[in-house]
């Protein structure tokens, strides 16, 4: 049946030979038209679109937007040994004013003209703190002073030593797309830019900055290491097959298969993202391998005979079931992400499950059509005396490995444990400023921000009580209680509510009783209030309480925590609201902090079910396809064991659980069981009646073992160079990889031998 199996694609692929000139300008055709849709890629992240799904989260933030607003901060801090000069408090004006022309800028907010609570003989008047530039040292003092008697402010608008001076630039939470981020960021830094001052400088964080940083550290590395990469893996491809074919022909092939996938993600409508971005890598490696392996096959038989178009269409054959079962293994693999009620997510499963099975055609059929138009390669480069000491090494592998009764088993034992002990160390977290190199703009400016002024974090805190709660007594205590519980935790830099708005009018009016802490009545509530709205400020009264008086927002200012302490954090006050609180208030935390650390860890958690969910799949896929469910557990232990072993590794050196390291994972197991499927088939068609175990296996890696080497070293070597790289999860991402390479070769060199040996797999149904 095999044998009749192996004719039939014999006579397809010489079909295919025989129209290997249309099935080339199909494919050049299609490539060229492909790739000019991918030209029309641009990255965008939809975030509210994201972040939307079935998740009740984003619908209490777009309530609370509804009510109070809800941007995030981006902030500008003037950093000099005293802000409080005329200098520089002019400075602080212009600037403030000319932050209002950045894109999408909701508010500005500064010392220029943050209100301020004042007495005079007219009575109380609230006015801008600094309308005009104190005209000389003594009217600044005088601000100096004034500015640093108010804890409302200090933190949040100035640091406690008068040396820095913050600018806060309100910008939309949870952009339409990414590149507004970008361009507002853009724009700040033109404003200041323009309006330097000696002595003064300008220090930019936030999240929009940050995302900034991050993808200008992403050029930077693609512009660095893109093409180092290719050139490292397709420079070791020319050295083992000595061909110059072996270095253009698979880059043809990873060209058009990356064209095809990106093209299908443009017509389908898709964009790149943070995770479709990874489409190219993933389909370029998976294509790799598949073209070593075929250029593997093709040499050995060019080695052994004469005839080129039979030999193209037996190496086809042969190599069909094999690349076809890799293909789909690692497509179920990634395409269990569309299971994932991340968008983002579910187009990476589905374009590359497309294009890896793009790139096993690519692979099949145009690759044998290029090769039939070139002259059949030397002899010698299969007799060149790296190659015979390759499989002299491969000879002894697989004897020791098959002769091996408890060794093997003893040392997977052994690593499986290690790495479980490891993998109980890792924990879920997520920052980006861990990701970003020191030196990066809005790195500095987070530190420079962190030792004196508060967080650009704001975890949104809604408290709703009956309509009219807001307006008594009883409920601004309440809130005032959770504020002041709020305050106090760790991390937290400050907690700003409708209370302080009405501390600073108390301050002013009424001395001893703000000094008292003494609370206010129904109608100083009323009376304050409406100062606020006589002066013109209802939209900075209106951030803190609804218009009907039943819900009140708590603003906390966070330092720059893990996802990890924010959620602890976001659980702490939840808790504390239900213990401690009003029955007749409800407590609800929102706000882009919670938004995004909850989404992250969804995502860590989502990215880990589904590799769960497709290892069973893989498991199963290769029961069937190998007709032996033992067989299937079996194949599962060598590549199992690489991806173990890396969870291990990251739990000692206390590298964190991320989209980014459990994405190591489906691409590992994705390339690890390619390797492993062409051993077990290959050792299935070798296991003849007559021969042994220990026979078949040192045949089988005689014949697959070069190509397993080759792909493995070739792509860990391209891999690890993303180790240099300035951005840390692209350094995490490059070397686990490697790593998970380089142990799924030594797997399957020793391991897969001795499970067919051990088992005696495939032994009960001889052809």
């Amino acid at each position: 049946m095999r044998r009749d199996r192996v004719c039939f694609l014999e006579r397809a692929a010489a079909g295919l030979l025989r129209l290997r000139l249309p099935i080339l300008f199909l494919a050049a055709g299609l490539t060229v038209w492909l790739g000019l849709r991918a030209t029309g890629l641009r990255l965008e992240w939809d975030e509210q679109a994201e972040f939307a799904g079935r998740d009740a989260r984003m619908a209490e933030f777009r309530r609370f937007q509804e009510r109070f607003g809800g941007e995030e901060y981006l902030l500008v801090a003037l950093q000099a040994d005293n802000v409080f000069t005329p200098d520089t408090l002019a400075l602080l004006g212009t600037l403030t004013e000319a932050l209002r022309e950045v894109p999408r800028a909701a508010e500005v907010l500064s010392l220029a003209n943050v209100p301020a609570v004042r007495s005079g003989p007219e009575g109380i008047r609230i006015e801008p703190f600094c309308g005009a530039p104190p005209a000389d040292a003594a009217a600044a003092e005088a601000l100096r002073q004034e500015a640093l008697a108010n804890p409302a402010w200090t933190g949040g608008l100035v640091s406690a030593d008068g040396r820095m001076a913050c600018i806060n630039v309100m910008l939309p939470a949870l952009n339409r797309n990414v590149n507004e981020r970008l361009e507002a960021v853009a724009a700040v830094q033109a404003i200041l830019r323009r309006h330097g001052q000696p002595g003064v400088r300008a220090l930019v964080t936030g999240y929009s900055p940050l995302a900034a940083d991050m993808l200008a550290t992403l050029r930077s590395d693609v512009n660095r290491f893109l093409w180092m990469t290719p050139v490292v893996v397709l420079g070791l491809l020319a050295l083992a097959f000595r061909t110059w074919r072996s270095v253009w022909v698979p880059a043809v092939a990873i060209g058009a298969a990356v064209a095809w996938t990106l093209g299908l993600l443009a017509l389908g409508g898709g964009t790149l993202n943070l995770c479709t971005v990874l489409l190219p890598t993933l389909v370029a490696i998976n294509c790799l391998s598949y073209v070593i392996h075929l250029l593997n096959a093709y040499h050995d038989g060019c080695a052994r005979g004469r005839d080129h178009r039979r030999i193209l269409a037996l190496t086809v054959a042969h190599l069909a079931p094999p690349l076809f079962m890799a293909a789909m293994t690692t497509a179920i693999g990634f395409g269990t992400q569309t299971l994932s009620e991340i968008r983002s997510l579910r187009q990476l499963g589905l374009y590359s499950a497309a294009g890896i099975l793009a790139a096993f055609g690519v692979c099949t059929v145009v690759v044998p059509a290029m090769l039939a138009y070139l002259p059949m390669p030397a002899r010698t480069a299969h007799r060149h005396h790296s190659v015979r000491r390759l499989r002299r090494f491969l000879w002894q592998a697989a004897g020791a490995a098959a002769r091996d009764r408890w060794k093997t088993p003893a040392a997977l034992a052994l690593l499986f444990a290690a790495a479980t002990a490891g993998m109980w160390r890792i924990r879920v977290e997520s920052n980006a400023t861990r990701d970003l190199p020191p030196d990066a703009p809005s790195i500095q400016g987070l530190r420079a921000v962190e030792a004196g002024l508060a967080g650009f974090h704001v975890l949104e805190v809604m408290v709703e009580g009956p309509p009219g709660a807001f307006q008594e007594p009883w409920a601004l205590e309440q809130l005032d209680r959770l504020q002041r519980h709020a305050a106090a935790q760790p991390g937290v830099d400050q907690a700003v509510s409708l209370n302080d708005l009405f501390r600073q009018i108390q301050r002013v009016r009424e001395p001893a009783a703000a000094a008292a802490g003494a609370a206010w009545t129904s109608g100083q509530i009323a009376e304050y209030r409406l100062l606020y709205s006589v002066a013109g400020q209802d939209r900075l009264a209106g951030s803190f309480v609804s218009r009907d008086a039943g819900a009140a927002r708590l603003a906390v200012r966070i330092r720059n925590l893990g996802t990890t302490e924010q959620l602890r954090l976001v659980e702490d006050i939840a808790a504390f609201a239900r213990r401690e609180l009003d029955p007749r208030l409800a407590v609800c935390t929102t706000g882009v902090v919670k938004m995004y650390a909850a989404t992250m860890h969804a995502l860590v958690r989502s990215l880990a079910k589904s590799f769960g969910f497709a290892c069973l799949l893989i498991m199963a896929a290769l029961a069937v396809q190998l007709r032996s469910l033992r067989a299937g557990l079996c194949a599962m232990i060598p590549n199992l064991l690489p991806v173990a072993l890396a969870f291990g590794v990251m739990g000692y050196l206390d590298i964190p659980l991320t989209a980014s390291t459990v994405m190591v994972a489906s691409v590992g197991i994705g390339l690890a069981v390619d390797d492993t499927i062409h051993f077990l088939l290959r050792y299935r068609r070798e296991l003849r009646p007559g021969r042994t175990p220990l026979a078949a296996a040192r045949r089988t890696l005689l014949g697959t073992g070069r190509a397993m080497v080759y792909s493995a070293l070739g792509l860990a070597a391209g891999f690890s160079i993303l180790g240099f790289s300035r951005f840390q999860l692209n350094r995490e991402f490059g070397l686990l990889t490697a790593f998970i390479l380089v142990v799924a070769l030594a797997a399957d060199l020793c391991v897969t031998p001795w499970l067919v040996c051990a088992f005696r797999l495939f032994q009960e149904k001889k052809p």
